[in-house]
């Protein structure tokens, strides 16, 4: 017998796939920047490529990955990143 999960469900799982905690993406970020990859971050209205001099520029707390765009950061939390070359 097959069970079917409920929307709230599917949401559920479809969230905790998106939500990998940001410490691990920002891990996951500077091994391929310092394997001298570049890092491509799309936000709303730009994408940006980062490679291995931008890699202090990335930061994480608990529980949001942030990047210095200016004087002020950008939350990518829900942001696509592309592992480049």
């Amino acid at each position: 017998m097959e069970t079917k999960q409920t929307d709230d469900e599917s949401l559920a799982d479809v969230v905790a796939r998106l939500h990998v905690p940001a410490r691990e993406r920002l891990a996951a970020i500077l091994a391929h920047l310092a394997a001298g990859g570049r890092v491509m971050v799309a936000t709303y209205t730009r994408a940006t490529i980062y490679d291995q001099r931008h890699a202090d520029m990335f930061t994480a707390t608990d529980r949001d990955l942030w990047v210095q765009s200016g004087r002020r950061r950008v939350c990518l939390n829900f942001t696509p990143t592309l592992f480049v070359e």
